[in-house]
């Protein structure tokens, strides 16, 4: 029986290049090696030839790596780390996989993890330029296994970022597009804010979303602040629909790929107030203000371009109401330049004043605030007078409705809109007022009378008094000097009843309130254990009956870096007393890190009542499922207090 190849015509150069091929490096494990072997044999080679040209050129580089890859696992504990990711991963939300993607890229030390490295380092567009021509015309077809995997994807992303002008990346950036993965490059961030076409598409997905957030036009002084929190919707409590847009979070990735470069800011700028102009626009003309403050952090150039955008057939009035903001605005604390800031109160006390909408900017009112509003600033008095005049005029008025949004406007804003004399001089006299109960306490070191009780009320039902009081009060009990002075023992405590106050009535400001709490506790370090106290009730009450537990969790993390762990366990013994289960997993995990990293043991505390709490907050978080798991030193804790509730 003939042999294959026997009696078979042989080509010498084929046969020459296709054993050149088969005596590279570990041929044998690549995909198309059994094409060549098959065309070897075709071609008239000897088998026994084939074999040995084969086994002769294996190395087992591919081995060896995944050796090493294994020893590396090993090596750096990361097959626990691998284990948790996966644990985490069927309790993740649709969508979500771009974060996770990320988080396994890093943790994954295997074969494509060294790939992607090498791929990044060596990586060169020019050699890619005409890869299109290459396949006539078509993409390369290794690039569809790389968009339909999340790790090829963020391969794809990272090139991308550093690679913005290479045609091979931008349209595999455009085919994931349209596979649907529109939440995923949009959780990339402004890394690929440079390919217009990929920005203008997510501009508009999340100009769309914002849409579905059903807004009312409210008065400046909620816009100031939302302002203050970096909110994208206009102050209050605001309803959201089905789907609960998330307008801080839209506001987040917007500036961030807007202020990019000047065309992508210019053109969000010009579709933004676009729609601004339109019914419901009010949360546009928010989402406007946000993007000019992050962009001219970094471009001072932006405040001058705020006349570009002055709505076609504006009177002049408004045109130099906006030369004389953007000065201001260009200027900065603490040198506000007084001749324009009269000036421009001057305009608006005419007899024909500008439309409202360039003095309703956040970031004006909250220069305004820290120059008028400051203990110990001096200011001359024409120049406090033009200040509060502008923040009284700004925070009674609508923030300048759109074209025919009048007809959309309900029975709040025709509520609002009347008495706008009487609301004008009822803010001067609270801002005036906040202005000399400050003064007094700083200057004569009193304790707040009690027939101030009454103008404190008044001033917390007025939004932007309420700010100057927050503001003013921050910059005292912020201070380590004040906690010397004798009269701060009796004042502190009435501040933080006032800054309570404020937060019931203006939940708007609940992050002032929150940085008030934060900036005293700081202040007061290890000294003064009594006003430490006071202050973390506070904060535990404003979990309790304000709804911000998230932001004073948030805010309990930074400060317990540098607290007395004494107090932070007081802290953590008040939330179980004060705070009863359910918890819900996160919470619970939160309060076990604290109780961890703060000492909190069942020796210290068994005897005492907090004992009995301890004990009853280990009981409620075996049903608990934590994910992810806790850490070795917070399960030992709570096996430590299960063991107490045995004994």
């Amino acid at each position: 029986m003939a042999q294959p190849g026997e009696g078979q015509p042989q080509d010498p150069n084929l046969l020459s290049s296709l054993e050149e091929l088969l005596r590279r490096t570990d041929y044998v494990l690549e995909v198309k090696s059994w094409d060549t072997i098959v065309k070897y044999i075709t071609a008239g080679g000897k088998p026994d030839h084939l074999v040995e040209c084969l086994a002769d050129s294996y190395v087992g580089y591919a081995q060896m790596a995944g050796l090493v890859c294994q020893w590396l696992k090993v090596a750096d504990g990361s097959d626990a780390a691998g284990a948790t990711t996966s644990a985490q991963q069927p309790g993740m939300e649709a969508g979500a996989d771009a974060p996770s993607t990320s988080r396994s890229s890093k943790q994954q030390l295997d074969e494509f993890h060294f790939l992607k490295e090498f791929t990044k380092s060596r990586f060169d567009p020019d050699k890619l330029s005409g890869v299109f021509m290459q396949y006539g015309g078509k993409p390369p077809p290794w690039l569809e296994g790389m968009t339909s995997d999340p790790r090829g994807r963020q391969l794809i992303y990272e090139l991308s970022a550093v690679h913005k002008n290479c045609l091979l990346l931008n349209f595999a950036i455009q085919k994931i597009l349209l596979q649907g993965h529109e939440d995923e490059v949009a959780s990339v961030g402004s890394s690929l804010a440079g390919y217009f076409t990929v920005f203008h598409r997510l501009l508009a997905a999340r100009l769309r979303a914002v849409l579905g957030h059903k807004d009312r036009p409210t008065g400046a002084a909620g816009s100031a602040a939302a302002g203050s929190s970096g909110a994208a919707a206009s102050g209050g409590s605001s309803s959201s629909s089905g789907s609960d847009v998330d307008l801080h979070g839209i506001a987040r990735e917007l500036t961030d790929s807007c202020a990019q470069s000047q065309h992508t800011y210019l053109h969000a700028q010009q579709l933004l107030v676009w729609l601004g102009r339109h019914p419901r626009g009010s949360v546009f003309r928010r989402l406007s203000q946000e993007l000019e403050i992050t962009a001219a952090s970094s471009h001072s150039a932006v405040w001058s371009m705020m006349r570009m955008f002055v709505p076609p057939g504006s009177p002049p009035s408004a045109m130099e109401a906006c030369t004389l903001t953007a000065k201001i605005l260009a200027a900065k604390a603490p040198a506000l330049p007084a001749l324009d800031v009269i000036q421009l109160a001057a305009l608006y006390t005419s007899d024909d004043p500008p439309p409202l909408y360039p003095i309703q900017h956040p970031q004006l009112l909250h220069l305004l605030l820290s120059a008028v509003f400051t203990p110990g600033k001096a200011m001359a008095e024409d120049m406090r007078a033009a200040c509060i005049e502008l923040l009284a005029r700004a925070t009674t008025g609508l923030d300048g409705l759109g074209e025919d949004e009048q007809q959309h406007v309900d029975s709040y804003t025709a509520e609002v809109a009347s008495g706008t004399a009487e609301r004008l001089e009822a803010t001067q006299t609270a801002l005036c007022e906040v202005l000399r109960l400050g003064r007094d306490a700083w200057e004569r070191a009193r304790q707040m009378a009690a027939e101030d009780a009454v103008s404190i009320y008044k001033i917390a039902e007025i939004p932007v008094a309420a700010m100057a009081l927050l503001h003013y009060m921050r910059c005292q009990l912020g201070l380590r000097a004040y906690y010397d002075e004798a009269a701060s023992q009796s004042a502190s405590p009435i501040y933080i009843r006032f800054a309570m106050l404020v937060a019931k009535k203006q939940p708007g400001l609940m992050k002032w309130v929150i940085e008030l709490v934060e900036s005293a506790l700081l202040a007061l370090g290890s000294q003064r254990a009594d006003l430490s106290k006071l202050c973390l009730d506070a904060a535990i009450t404003l979990m309790r009956d304000c709804g911000g537990a998230a932001e004073v969790m948030a805010m309990v993390d930074r400060w317990s870096k540098e607290a007395d762990p004494s107090m932070v366990r007081y802290l953590i013994l008040q939330v179980l007393a004060v705070l009863g289960p359910p918890y819900s997993p996160a919470f619970a995990a939160w309060l076990l890190q604290h109780m961890a990293a703060s000492g909190i043991r069942r020796g210290r505390e068994v005897q005492r009542r907090s004992g009995v709490l301890l004990q009853e907050f280990a009981n409620v978080c075996a049903s608990i499922k934590f994910v992810p798991p806790l850490k070795p030193k917070e399960l030992a804790l709570l096996q430590e207090l299960r063991v107490a509730r045995a004994q």
